[in-house]
């Protein structure tokens, strides 16, 4: 066994892997090493140019051949398997070490001080055309830090060049979660060095040295190098965001710091935006014309003069700090009170949760208190697909073109020219192509990348449990068009028997109408919400008692559910299940029928 392993994970590299290898051997040290080459599957000259080291350090290097390209994540775990030094390092082979020493310093500190699990020093960057120039974003100044540190961003941790680790994680083989990620868009956010030092730091501390000990090529396909600024801070907030999950969601400091990120990146592209000529959007809303604007959302109220602003004030500042605290898990109580704060600031009604009437109150209390596993499944658009299946049948199912568990994953040349993509998880998380050749497939992927961020999850936002267990996905569906710019038939069914229904007409527009109907398709003197109906008059659909039959047969396991439906081409398809309708906050009126819809929903839990 030597005292350190250096992987090396490689895929074409024989322009530069030479170099790399040369700053290994010229390494003046006392410690043994073995030098670990997972090749995923070059197809230039980088395996030959490994043998003729092979030939002249005997015994050093051990070759992990690969007959298919597996990317760096699955390539990395194999060398990781491996490793059964007490240390390693990754040395990726577009890099290399200037200091001869550095292995000994590194190793050396590491023996020295046994709570510490990662060393690191200071680099240089050999920019693309051949200048060199230290990496001033790490200090000039010696650093310890330990977990507390790393999630106050305190951490001073340097690139993949100069980490070495105290092999306190891989010497017993790999554990399951990371060859099976609890959420599959860890594959791209574990292939790197970050998350080796979140491993790592989470097992004891981190050292780093001013010194320059290793050099950083900026190339033009690195992994992180190639992507705009501002895709790389989405990509450290996804990176934080997985590690909160992979954690066990123990510190909601790391959702904090993905935060961050992505308000970094969205202040580069509305900087990108500016620079291209167009316009930026605003995050927050205003309202009002001329010199007096209001700006407000949950938690801050703002009042512009003249465009200067004259008055400001948080909003709620207690509930505000138990909603920051939903991440880690709220109490009974403290649930309680978001969402009789939400309902409050929402609707302008208190609920009384204790005795719930209406049914948006008894919304609220489902929110609240009910946990029914199958409520997962019906609020999941992929799941969902297996239990419509079931109940109804395949023909009711609009067509799947692709599910992913990333936008990365989405190949969008074999899409149709039109299709939906949706977020498996979300409300209005839908992208409508209309003409592909017009998609600009770089704020599509951006946006799914924000909607499938942890912190997107309905319960995060209403408190909505049935969304908590879901994995994110992005699905695309295939595209429909009825001729009215689909209309949504939204049944309100209780104990499998629809007894209302809202039909949504203009969906996508910015003026949609919402139309109430008995289910008689007798229409009703019902405003929702204060929102606008549909002037002329809609013809009753053909399929109309199939389509009562669908809701019966979807809804026949479940107090209340909402199920919505489309009518294109003479079919019914299934758009969506929900057990949270508009997170229960929508409330018609007259508000007598919010009270007769309650009194459909009985409550056993509460002796009703």
């Amino acid at each position: 066994m030597a005292d350190i392993d250096i992987i090396m994970p490689t895929w074409n590299k024989a322009a530069t892997i030479a170099a790399a290898l040369d700053s290994v051997f010229r390494q003046k040290t006392s410690r043994t090493f073995r030098v670990i080459v997972a090749d995923d599957c070059s197809s230039d000259r980088s395996l030959e140019i490994v043998a003729e080291y092979e030939k002249a350090h005997p015994g050093v290097i051990t070759v992990l051949r690969s007959d298919r390209n597996q990317k760096l994540f699955r390539n990395v775990l194999r060398a990781y398997a491996v490793t059964d030094a007490p240390f390693f390092c990754v040395l990726d082979p577009d890099d290399y070490w200037t200091d001869d020493a550095h292995l000994e310093k590194a190793v050396g500190f590491l023996s020295a001080h046994p709570d510490f699990t990662i060393y690191s020093a200071g680099i240089e960057r050999l920019e693309r055309d051949g200048t060199r120039r230290r990496c001033a974003e790490f200090p000039e100044a010696e650093s310890d830090a330990d977990f507390s540190d790393y999630l106050r961003r305190r951490a001073v941790i340097a690139y993949t060049q100069t980490c070495v680790y105290r092999n306190v994680v891989f010497a017993k083989g790999l554990p399951g979660d990371i060859v099976h990620p609890p959420a599959p868009t860890m594959e791209q956010t574990m292939r790197g060095d970050s998350f080796r030092n979140f491993l790592h730091i989470r097992e004891g501390k981190a050292h780093f040295s001013p010194g320059v000990e290793g050099c950083y090529r900026i190339t033009d396909d690195g992994v992180y190098q190639s992507v705009s600024e501002a895709k790389q801070q989405s990509m450290n907030a996804r990176f934080y965001a997985d590690m909160w999950l992979y954690d066990g969601r123990r510190h909601e400091q790391l959702l904090a710091i993905a935060h961050g990120f992505e308000n970094a990146a969205q202040r580069l592209r509305e900087k990108e935006a500016a620079e291209r000529g167009e316009k930026a959007a605003r995050p927050a809303a205003a309202k009002g014309k001329g010199l007096f604007k209001v700006e407000k959302d949950f938690w801050r109220l703002d009042v512009y003069l003249c465009g200067r602003r004259v008055f400001s004030r948080k909003r709620a500042p207690k509930i505000k700090r138990i909603f920051d605290r939903r991440f880690r898990g709220l109490s009974d109580d403290e649930a309680r009170a978001v969402i009789e704060w939400q309902y409050r600031t929402i609707t302008g009604r208190v609920p009384d949760l204790d005795r719930p009437k209406t049914l948006s109150e008894k919304l609220q209390w489902i929110k609240w208190k009910r946990r029914d596993p199958l409520m997962i499944t019906l609020s999941d658009k992929v799941a969902v697909r297996d239990y419509i299946r079931e109940k109804a049948g395949e023909r009711y199912l609009v067509k799947a073109l692709g599910v992913w568990a990333s936008p990365d994953e989405i190949d969008f040349g074999a899409l149709p020219d039109k299709f939906v993509l949706k977020v498996n998880w979300g409300c209005h998380q839908n992208i409508i192509c209309g003409d592909k050749a017009k998609l600009d497939k770089e704020d599509v992927k951006r946006k799914l990348e924000a909607w499938t961020m942890p912190y997107s999850n309905h319960y995060y936002n209403f408190l909505e449990w049935a969304y908590l267990a879901i994995p994110a996905r992005i699905i695309a569906e295939e595209f429909l068009d009825d001729g009215h710019g689909l209309r949504d038939y939204k049944f309100f069914c209780f104990r499998g028997e629809p007894k209302l229904l809202v039909v949504c007409d203009g969906r996508e527009s910015e003026t949609p109408t919402f139309t109430t109907y008995d289910c008689d398709f007798k229409r009703m003197n019902v405003v929702w919400g204060g929102g606008a109906l549909y002037k002329g008059e809609m013809e009753k659909p053909s399929a109309w008692d199939d389509m009562l039959e669908v809701c019966r047969k979807l809804s026949a396991e479940m107090p209340f559910l909402r199920v919505d439906l489309y009518f294109v081409d003479g079919q019914v398809k299934v758009g969506e299940l929900t057990c949270y309708p508009g997170a229960g906050w929508a409330i018609p009126e007259p508000y007598s029928l919010n009270e007769e819809l309650g009194k459909l929903l009985p409550i056993p839990e509460l002796g009703e």
